[in-house]
């Protein structure tokens, strides 16, 4: 299995679809790009609130693709 690194050229090339969809990071587990259907690109963490594999998974959205880098996002995801 292949194992995609977010950079800025990535982000930058990915196209909409006629559904959303995710690009989720080799490196960090949970972390990853979501482009809607009008073309819009959205850092997002994936985490479970709480404890233990029955934990609800929630997305939190960190930044708009563009307004910082995906190494800012990187370490916001971190962070979170």
């Amino acid at each position: 299995m292949t194992r995609i690194q977010i950079t800025k050229r990535l982000v930058d090339s990915l196209k909409p679809r006629p559904a959303e969809y995710f690009v989720w990071d080799g490196s960090l587990p949970g972390f990853g790009v979501r482009v809607q259907t009008t073309g819009a690109r959205a850092y997002v963490v994936k985490y479970r609130a709480g404890s233990g594999r029955s934990a609800p998974t929630r997305r939190l959205t960190l930044a708009k693709a563009g307004t910082i880098t995906p190494d800012e996002a990187r370490t916001l995801a971190k962070k979170t």
